[in-house]
């Protein structure tokens, strides 16, 4: 979405109102901006995310359908939003918790096991890091554990939990129902012409 227009106070306010009147659909208090202050501030950046909910799964889904929404002239297209900040402690990966969580994941090694289960084959530790374990993350593949704070995907030390819902502005905008939690995101550039 354009940043300009919503860079002042009262600009989440206005941001909602600019959703609700140009979409069909209503959301749930105000909506929270992703990108920070400081980027959104700079003179250069016109577009940033914000994040909102609405009111139940079968809106969300429906946003989701549809796939774009309109806000302040621009079309934002809309794609599920991952929260980040969260990580199952069952299969490694990221937006959601172990408590609904079915799939296995290895912290050590990415493979298909929990991470109590992984065994060296030389020295046949099992369950933690030895000197010839050589760690992938399960998340991004490269050479490190699937909780170590250098690992891209590992934004809990960057950013604190999000709101329910978001939308983003180089147009990104994100849908969540408030019944579960489900997020959606938008993101879209600019038109070339209107």
């Amino acid at each position: 979405m354009p940043i300009r227009p919503f860079i002042d106070e009262g600009s989440l306010d206005s941001i909602k109102a600019e959703i609700e009147t140009f979409n069909n659909f209503k959301i749930e208090g105000l909506p929270s901006w992703i990108t920070p202050r400081g980027k959104r501030n700079k003179p250069e950046t016109r577009f940033a995310s914000i994040v909102f909910a609405v009111k139940s799964e079968e809106i969300r889904k429906e946003v989701l359908r549809l796939g774009r929404i309109s806000i302040a002239g621009v079309t934002a297209k809309v794609v599920q939003y991952i929260d980040y900040s969260k990580q199952c402690f069952g299969c490694y990966r990221y937006g959601h918790s172990r408590t609904s969580c079915s799939r296995r994941g290895c912290r050590l090694c990415a493979g298909a096991h929990y991470t109590k289960d992984h065994l060296c084959k030389t020295c046949k530790t099992t369950g933690k890091t030895c000197p010839h374990l050589e760690p992938q993350c399960i998340n991004c593949k490269k050479g490190h554990t699937a909780d170590s704070p250098i690992c891209q995907f590992n934004r809990t030390s960057s950013r604190k939990s999000t709101p329910t819902t978001t939308a983003t502005a180089t147009a990104t905008a994100t849908a969540a129902s408030t019944s579960n939690n489900t997020r959606a995101e938008t993101t879209s550039s600019p038109p070339s012409s209107l």
